[in-house]
């Protein structure tokens, strides 16, 4: 409140008249200045307090917006982007170029020794789905034909923690192998159908001849599935025979039942199926080729097991 001065009316001492007259102006406008400064102060300071903790959390919200938003940020997430690539690959052995999908960028591809060529990846955040990824590598060959398809699978992606991805490869794969691509495939994308690779082995082991075939069938995505057969016959009758094929195609067909695999089997055969799209992939059975594989990938797998692929 303004400080004010009195003064007696007419110098009568016993008059109760009292003239206003002037406020404390200085007074009033330090006190009104020191306030507002106070205000200021406590206004800076709360703006300041807010962009901390938007810095902080900053990748949190990036994160869930990018799970949850409804908008069109999450396709953005989803679209695969490259930058200084060759036909949308990254040449190995060659430091320049980057591929980003979901939120990984995948760049530097290069083979080193025992068959292994190695991809470094960086993810932008923390992923915690990481089933839901659908991230498959690919290589392809100086033809720029597509040779090897793999899923990316890892324990962990921690935001800005850099990774080496190792794809472990036969002989041929490896040394055809020029460039790297990455690409995102759903399981729906896998129900387009494709091609059948059919491989067979022929053989004889003892008084039998044994023949072995495998048919993978392949969407326009790789493999979906694949079916096995194997006979054994006996080449002469009038020699004893020891059956040992019947009890090796039952003790299989019992072990491939406890997976929940429909088995067809006899004394001379056995035969089954699987979907490679619905197997589980927690239990201890280990496919043959996985989910997405490509037909040059399994006929030099296979070839390179004494296989004939065609």
């Amino acid at each position: 409140m303004g400080l004010f001065k009195k003064k007696v009316k007419n110098q009568d001492i016993n008059s109760n008249e009292v003239e206003i007259l002037e406020l404390n102006e200085e007074y009033e406008e330090k006190e009104s200045s020191s306030v507002s400064n106070g205000n200021d102060n406590k206004v800076f300071l709360v703006i300041i307090a807010v962009l901390v903790l938007v810095v902080f959390f900053l990748p949190t919200i990036t994160s869930y917006v990018s799970r949850n938003s409804m908008f069109t940020y999450n396709r953005v997430v989803d679209d695969v982007t490259g930058t200084h690539t060759v036909d949308g690959m990254l040449e190995i052995n060659n430091e320049e170029g980057s591929i980003t999908a979901k939120g990984v960028k995948f760049y530097n591809p290069s083979k080193s020794t025992k068959n292994l060529i190695q991809i470094v990846y960086l993810p932008e955040s923390n992923v915690k789905n990481l089933d839901d990824l659908n991230i498959y590598v690919e290589l392809y060959n100086n033809k720029k034909n597509i040779i090897y398809r793999e899923l990316f699978v890892v324990d962990s992606l921690e935001r800005k923690v850099q990774g080496n991805y190792k794809l472990q490869l036969n002989d041929k794969i490896y040394t055809e192998s020029a460039f790297v691509k990455i690409t995102v495939i759903k399981e729906d994308d896998f129900k387009g159908k494709g091609d059948s690779l059919v491989c067979s082995k022929n053989y004889e082991d003892g008084n039998y001849k044994v023949d072995e075939k495998i048919v993978y069938n392949l969407s326009d995505r790789g493999l979906v599935s694949y079916d096995v057969s194997r006979s054994a016959k006996v080449i002469d009758s009038s020699l004893e025979s020891d059956n040992k094929f019947s009890s090796q195609f039952a003790n299989e067909a019992n072990k491939l039942s406890k997976f929940g695999i429909d088995v067809n089997s006899s004394d001379n055969l056995i035969s089954y199926s699987v979907d490679v799209r619905k197997f589980e992939s927690n239990n201890n059975y280990t496919l043959l080729y996985n989910l997405g594989s490509v037909s040059r990938q399994i006929k030099l797998g296979e070839e390179a097991k004494g296989w004939s692929c065609k």
